[in-house]
């Protein structure tokens, strides 16, 4: 199995600048090659909430052949109030071999061990026969965050 990523240090830097609020979102990649897991890409449109227009962004960032994860912010009222709460989206794209996709729940937990905080897990794995199909399950599950009245 995967008992041993490597968690490269722009990594750290990418999930502080999303915990500091520098930026909405940071996409990690890993590399079953080097068992290695790095900064790819953050969200250049500046803060915001999460809408379709940065769900449509993931999605074509996303690839259907690797493992990529999400950390985003997302701002939630509560109680009279705005809370800021993090969450994970994890994503295993199909097209991954059968032996990558072994590993990915080994690679969640590393990632989990590795993180200070995060608010919620959003599996991105959607039974979709169509990236149409894909889209629209994502995005429902990325509007059930936002609207989400959760502590």
């Amino acid at each position: 199995m995967c008992a041993n990523v490597v968690i490269g240090d722009d990594v750290h830097d990418a999930l502080q600048s999303v915990i500091d609020g520098k930026v909405n979102w940071v996409v990690l990649s890993y590399s079953p090659k080097t068992n290695r897991l790095t900064f790819t890409e953050e969200d250049e449109s500046g803060k915001g909430a999460i809408d379709e227009s940065v769900c449509d962004e993931l999605l074509d960032i996303l690839s259907e052949g690797r493992i990529h994860f999400v950390y985003m912010r997302q701002s939630v009222e509560h109680a009279h109030t705005v809370a800021t709460k993090t969450l994970l989206l994890t994503w295993c794209g199909q097209g991954c071999s059968t032996a990558v996709k072994a590993q990915f729940q080994a690679i969640v937990t590393a990632l989990d061990h590795y993180m200070e905080r995060f608010h919620m897990v959003l599996a991105a794995k959607v039974a979709a026969k169509t990236e149409d199909e894909l889209r629209i399950g994502l995005k429902e599950q990325l509007w059930r965050l936002s609207e989400s009245k959760q502590a």
